[in-house]
């Protein structure tokens, strides 16, 4: 998933995945508890995926989240699950 919002500094491009963690409330939404993030690659790790970020992503602006799962990348190398 990408969006064209405002980039990550590297130096917090991490600390988005800390429970809590919020970079401040978006221009006309409400800001939620700052666990999405946190929840979600916990669930990723425990399937044995990957789960990351990149900042910025496409024009200098905006931030993607990348998600690698076992499975997904074995189908993609032509591997079967034994």
């Amino acid at each position: 998933m990408t969006d064209l919002g405002k980039s990550i500094p590297p130096a917090e491009i991490d600390r988005v995945f800390e429970k809590f963690y919020r970079r401040g409330k978006p221009e006309g939404r409400s800001s939620g508890p700052g666990l999405g993030l946190s929840t979600a690659r916990g669930f990723i790790d425990a399937m044995g995926g990957r789960f990351h970020a990149e900042s910025p992503a496409v024009k200098k602006c905006g931030t993607r989240i990348v998600v690698r799962m076992p499975a997904l990348e074995n189908a993609r190398a032509g591997k079967t699950a034994p």
